[in-house]
C-alpha cells in the first residue's frame, strides 16, 4: 500500500508544485499578464495540439477507439450538464451565478491536466483513448458553456451558432487530434526531422501550461459567491468523478476505462471556461474562484482516487 501511495504522490505533487511555482512567480512579479497572454497562446495553439497529435500518431488508433466508451463519455457530459443546470435554476437564488456554477462544475481542464494525467497514470495507449474522447468532449464543452452563459447573461451577450461551429472547427486541439487520427491511420511515415520538431513542441505542453495556470490564479477573498463557488467545486472534483466511475462500472466498463473517466470528470475546472463566462456576461469572479478552488481541492481528491484505484487493482 505504501508503494501505491508513493506512486500516486510522485504523479500528483509535481504537477501542483509547478502550478504553485507559476503563482509564486506572479506574486514576485517575475511573470505577469504579458507572459500569460503569450504563454497561453503557445500552449493552446502549438504545444497541446502537438502533444495530442503525437499521442495519436504513435498509438494503435483502431484499438484505442471504442464507440461504446466514447458514447458513455459524451452521454455523461451532456447529462451532468443538464442536471447541474436544472439544479442551478431550482436552488441557486443568485441567478447571475448560475452560468459560473454550471460551467465550473461540468467543464474539465482536460487538455492541460487531464491528458497529461492519462499519460502519467495509464500510459500512451490509454492516453490515446482519452484523446479520442477529447475530440467529442471539447466541442460539447464550448457549445454548452455558450448556451448556459447566454441564457443567464447580465449584458445581453449572444453568440451565433455559425460562429460557434466555426470556432470549434478552428480549435487547435481539435486540429491536432484530427491530423493525428488521419496520419496515424494512413501509411504515411513522418520524416524524423519534422517528428522531432513536433516532439519538442509537445514537450512544452505540460510545464508551460501548468506555469500559466499558476500565473492565472487570482483570489480576492470570501464574498457572497463563496457558497456557490465551493458547491460547484465540490461537484466538480468529488461528486461527478464518483458518479462517472460508478455509472461506468454498472454498465460493464472496467480497468483503465474507469480511470480515464474518473480523470475526465475529476480534473479541475478549465480556465477557458472562466474566460467565456466573463466574455458572455456571466459572473467572472465566481468562475475565477471555481478555477482556484477546484485546482487546490483536486490535489487532494485526485490523489485519493488514483491511490484507491491502484490499491484496488483497477490500474497497475
Amino acid at each position: 500500500m505504501l508503494d501505491n501511495l508513493i506512486f500516486t504522490l510522485n504523479i500528483i505533487i509535481p504537477i501542483f508544485l509547478v502550478i504553485m511555482l507559476g503563482l509564486f512567480l506572479r506574486k514576485r512579479k517575475i511573470l505577469g499578464d504579458a507572459f500569460l497572454a503569450g504563454g497561453n497562446k503557445v500552449v493552446f495553439r502549438l504545444a497541446i495540439p502537438a502533444n495530442l497529435f503525437v499521442s495519436l500518431y504513435v498509438a494503435e488508433i483502431a484499438d484505442a477507439f471504442d464507440p461504446a466508451f466514447v458514447a458513455f463519455a459524451v452521454a455523461f457530459t451532456l447529462i451532468s450538464f443538464g442536471a447541474l443546470w436544472g439544479y442551478g435554476i431550482l436552488f441557486i437564488k443568485q441567478k447571475h451565478l448560475i452560468s459560473a456554477f454550471v460551467q465550473g462544475a461540468f467543464r474539465s481542464n482536460l487538455a492541460v491536466l487531464g491528458f497529461p494525467l492519462w499519460i502519467y497514470v495509464l500510459g500512451n495507449q490509454a492516453a490515446a483513448r482519452g484523446a479520442l474522447i477529447l475530440a467529442f468532449i471539447i466541442p460539447i464543452y464550448n457549445v454548452m458553456t455558450i448556451l448556459v452563459c447566454t441564457a443567464h447573461s447580465n449584458n445581453g451577450s449572444k453568440m451565433s451558432i455559425k460562429s460557434t461551429l466555426l470556432d470549434i472547427a478552428k480549435n487547435p486541439p481539435i486540429i491536432g487530434i484530427t491530423l493525428g487520427i488521419i496520419i496515424g491511420l494512413s501509411p504515411i511515415t513522418m520524416p524524423v526531422l519534422l517528428m522531432r520538431t513536433i516532439n519538442y513542441l509537445a514537450s512544452l505542453a505540460m510545464p508551460l501550461a501548468l506555469i500559466c495556470l499558476g500565473v492565472a490564479m487570482t483570489y480576492n477573498g470570501l464574498d457572497e459567491r463563496f457558497r456557490v463557488s465551493m458547491l460547484s467545486s465540490i461537484m466538480k472534483v468529488l461528486v461527478l468523478p464518483i458518479i462517472a466511475t460508478a455509472g461506468a462500472f454498472a454498465l460493464g466498463f472496467r480497468g483503465e476505462d474507469l480511470a480515464i473517466l474518473m480523470i475526465m470528470a475529476g480534473t479541475p475546472s478549465a480556465v477557458a471556461g472562466y474566460t467565456m463566462v466573463e466574455q458572455l456576461g456571466g459572473d467572472g469572479p465566481a468562475a475565477s474562484q471555481i478555477v482556484v478552488f477546484t485546482t487546490l481541492l483536486s490535489a487532494f481528491t485526485l490523489t485519493v482516487f488514483i491511490y484507491a484505484f491502484r490499491t484496488m487493482g483497477i490500474i497497475i
